[in-house]
Formats: C-alpha cells, sequence, structure tokens
C-alpha cells in the first residue's frame, strides 16, 4: 500500500514567466494533499514535487517544491519564488482551498457523475473575492488525463501538460 506521502509526491507544479502556476496530479495525490493542509496544524510545511521526467511544455518550468504557511486570519495567498509554489494564508483560507483540491480529485473519479474525463479547475482572484488575496498568481488545478501521461507511471512523474 502507498502511504499518503507517496501520493503527495505524485503532484507537479508548472508556472510561466507571466505568473500562470498550475498544480496537477493524481486523485490520491490531490486529495492526500487536501488532508494535509486541513488536518495538518503545523505553522509551516514545505513538500517536494515531482520533477523527474517532466515535461513543461507549454509551460515556462517545472516547480521543484510546495511551500506552505499558516498565518493569522488573512487571505490566502498562492504565487511562486524561483521554482517554489508558496501557498499562505489562516487556517480557514487553506481549509477552503483544500475543499476544491477534494472536489477537483472527486470529479475524476469513477463515482462521480462527470466520469473520468479530464477535469480542472481555476483559483484566480476577482474584486471581492471570499478568501483570496488580491496579490495571488491565478493557479490552475487539474488531474492529467491519459493523454497527459507519457510514462505508464504517474508515480515516476513523468508527464506532459497541456493547456
Amino acid at each position: 500500500m502507498v502511504e499518503a506521502q507517496e501520493y503527495v509526491r505524485m503532484l507537479i507544479g508548472l508556472y510561466t514567466k507571466d505568473g500562470d502556476l498550475e498544480l496537477g496530479g493524481s486523485a490520491q495525490g490531490l486529495l492526500s494533499l487536501a488532508e494535509r493542509l486541513i488536518r495538518n496544524r503545523e505553522t509551516q510545511f514545505d513538500l517536494a514535487l515531482s520533477t523527474s521526467g517532466v515535461d513543461p511544455t507549454p509551460y515556462d518550468g517545472v516547480l521543484s517544491r510546495l511551500s506552505v504557511k499558516i498565518r493569522s486570519e488573512q487571505p490566502l495567498y498562492i504565487g511562486r519564488t524561483g521554482t517554489t509554489l508558496r501557498i499562505e494564508g489562516s487556517q480557514r483560507t487553506l481549509e477552503t482551498f483544500a475543499s476544491n483540491l477534494e472536489s477537483l480529485a472527486r470529479q475524476g473519479s469513477e463515482q462521480h457523475p462527470m466520469g473520468t474525463a479530464r477535469v480542472h479547475l481555476h483559483v484566480e482572484y476577482y474584486p471581492g473575492h471570499y478568501f483570496l488575496d488580491e496579490c495571488s498568481e491565478p493557479i490552475r488545478g487539474s488531474r492529467p488525463s491519459r493523454s497527459r501521461i507519457t510514462s505508464p507511471s504517474l508515480a515516476s512523474g513523468t508527464w506532459r501538460a497541456c493547456r
């Protein structure tokens, strides 16, 4: 059986120089990350993202780390520093983001009415947004379809990004 930490390693992050971000992976990887965001009361943690064999095309690069910080009652900030995806905010806003990741993971499951088609979500600030900081960069959460996987094993981290 694969440990929850192993599922989190099945996540990849991509970025463009213009500020677009993508966080994607298997249902188990997304659910494991969501669970850690909701249940883990650490004030800060870092996770390695999969980089082995990842072709970022059409993005400009691959993110290697995810850094999460819990800050007192602040809106959620999502951004990038170098090859690190930064997610910072209050426990409440982290839980809201985590619920979005859970929904994404479940939408791609066979039990969901949407079936197994490729699904994604967009989290982007607009004036008056209920949980995002106005300085947040737009992020796309995704579940790869079979056409995005260039290797039989997502665990190897080898899949090509599509927009």
